[in-house]
């Protein structure tokens, strides 16, 4: 259906007289149609002759009023449209007597005033923005124009301040993206005419632009679930007039307000999306797939140095560190927080030590990633966060010795032998005994299982290195001296032997005497047997 945009009673066009513009005046005249009616300028004089015969040469007579000479010669028409001039009786033509009933013979003229009124019309929609109008591709544009009398004898046109020309009613077309001042009028037949009409328009073939911006926690086309997605339009002539959109599967809607995407699952999405201009330039389609995270980063943690987990509770040391790790395999990680026995929130840079000064340790955390999804746990949930706890252990074990064996003391000496079992025991009440080591002398530190002998006669230094499983050290010294040289025996007779085939003989009655010295640890007993009787305690 063709837009008819110009009627005069619609103030759409700026319509004056423009005196500027050479307007090609008519001539005021005469006009009679193919029925006969006269037309007259009403501006004209006009002069009445009678003549005898209808030919153009024929004589004339010039009428003259006796009654009202000042008048006329010339006669002014006074009444617009029909007027009429007649004679009493009329008389038939052939019988040449007066008609019955009696009536008038009446001669009609008209007299035209009156300017004709030309119309213009289009094909498309225009728009008027800021006082200026604008109309889209494939713009046409045709005129009519209307008298009530002698009817429109031509219409007149002007392009851009060229001269005015006849139009020949035919469509006028425009080149896209031009401004156009175009101005026209018409006259009637009898030498009426319009005054200028005026209209200033631009061709609008530009597509509109729809720029996309996402509200709200994003990287790139990876967002939150609590994001919107606002659609902003310009068209840089007409305006932007409506922007559309389709997202996913759904049907076509008018964009009013920022798309929410709450509603919709994580994942992949579509949003399909364009604009079209006030005299219906559309933009190309444009698409937007984005995918919604609305899974958190997962976090660990990770004890650097002394950990242990112990019939259910956790050992940690003063020499231990918090290592915290987070990944998002979508969005990424922005940032890990923790906080210390509920303190202060801090964000994590490396890891951090543990405190000292509290028995037991909590350490609260989570992460956020790049579209605001922050940690949260089922389990251990405290407020949306991780937490990890742990006992101190700053104590050093106990660390103690035995001997199983040969062992003697005197005064601040230790006397072992080379077959003395020396038992190693460490206690520690948190985190438990992991392992002793313990060291003779200078000789490399050995890793205590069992028990262990020092063979080597002479002085020796044992230390003992016990280390409980945060390792923390305790540690103890002992000396010892080993004795490994047996005592030296004496025999002495109450008689003095003979000797006899180089035996020694000794009396009936002769009594033994046995003793023995030693330069270390003494004398414990002495033993005896005679032949093949059975030993005998001395």
């Amino acid at each position: 259906m063709k837009n008819i945009f110009f009627l005069l009673f619609l103030i759409v066009f700026s319509v004056f007289e423009i005196f500027g513009q050479e307007q090609i005046i008519p001539e005021k005249r005469m006009f009679q149609d193919e029925n006969g009616r006269i037309f007259v300028n009403k501006a004209l004089p006009l002069y009445f002759k009678i003549s005898q015969t209808p030919g153009k040469n024929s004589e004339k007579k010039l009428l003259v009023s006796e009654t009202t000479p000042s008048i006329t010669n010339p006669v002014y028409l006074g009444l617009e449209g029909k007027n009429i001039f007649y004679s009493p009786w009329a008389v038939d033509t052939i019988t040449k007597k007066i008609v019955i009933p009696k009536r008038n013979v009446l001669f009609e003229l008209y007299a035209d005033s009156r300017s004709p009124k030309t119309t213009i019309h289009n094909n498309v929609t225009a728009y008027d923005k800021k006082d200026t109008l604008y109309f889209g591709r494939d713009l046409k544009i045709w005129f009519t124009s209307k008298d009530e009398l002698s009817g429109t004898d031509k219409i007149y046109i002007s392009i851009n301040q060229e001269p005015f020309s006849e139009y020949h009613y035919d469509t006028l077309t425009f080149e896209h993206g031009s401004n156009y001042i175009l101005k026209y009028y018409s006259t009637d037949k009898v030498g009426n005419y319009e005054s200028i009409k005026s209209v200033t328009f631009s061709i609008d073939t530009a597509r509109p632009m729809t720029n996309l911006v996402v509200i709200g926690n994003h990287i790139g086309n990876i967002v939150s679930g609590d994001c919107k997605v606002s659609l902003k339009s310009k068209d840089a002539f007409s305006g932007a007039a409506t922007t559309y959109y389709y997202l996913n599967n759904e049907q076509k809607k008018i964009y009013t307000a920022p798309i929410s995407i709450g509603n919709l699952r994580e994942g992949r999405h579509v949003l399909r999306y364009y604009s079209e201009d006030n005299v219906r330039n559309i933009e190309d389609e444009k698409i937007f797939e984005f995918f919604i995270d609305r899974t958190p980063p997962i976090i660990m943690e990770e004890v650097l140095g002394d950990y242990v987990y112990v019939d259910g509770k956790a050992y940690t040391s003063g020499r231990s560190q918090m290592q915290l790790t987070a990944i998002d395999n979508r969005a990424g990680v922005k940032a890990i927080y923790y906080s210390l026995n509920g303190k202060d929130w801090e964000l994590y840079e490396k890891p951090f030590d543990l405190p000292r000064t509290d028995d037991n340790v909590r350490v609260y955390y989570y992460a956020e990633d790049n579209v605001g999804n922050k940690t949260k746990f089922d389990v251990n949930q405290i407020g949306g966060t991780k937490f990890f706890t742990s006992e101190m252990d700053l104590e050093e074990p106990i660390v103690k010795y035995e001997f199983q064996g040969p062992k003697q003391e005197i005064f601040d000496t230790i006397y072992v032998s080379s077959e003395t079992k020396i038992i190693l025991k460490a206690y520690d009440r948190q985190s438990g005994i992991d392992y002793i080591n313990y060291q003779i002398d200078n000789q490399t530190l050995e890793k205590y299982s069992d028990f262990f002998r020092i063979e080597q006669q002479g002085f020796h230094q044992v230390s003992i290195f016990a280390f409980d499983k945060v390792n923390n050290l305790g540690t103890t010294q002992f000396e010892v001296k080993v004795d490994n040289t047996p005592p030296q025996i004496f025999v002495h007779f109450s008689n003095n032997p003979r000797f006899f085939e180089n035996k020694k003989v000794f009396p009936v009655g002769t009594k033994v005497f046995v003793g023995a010295t030693d330069n270390a640890t003494g004398i414990d007993r002495i033993t005896y047997k005679i032949n093949e009787q059975s030993v005998l305690i001395y």
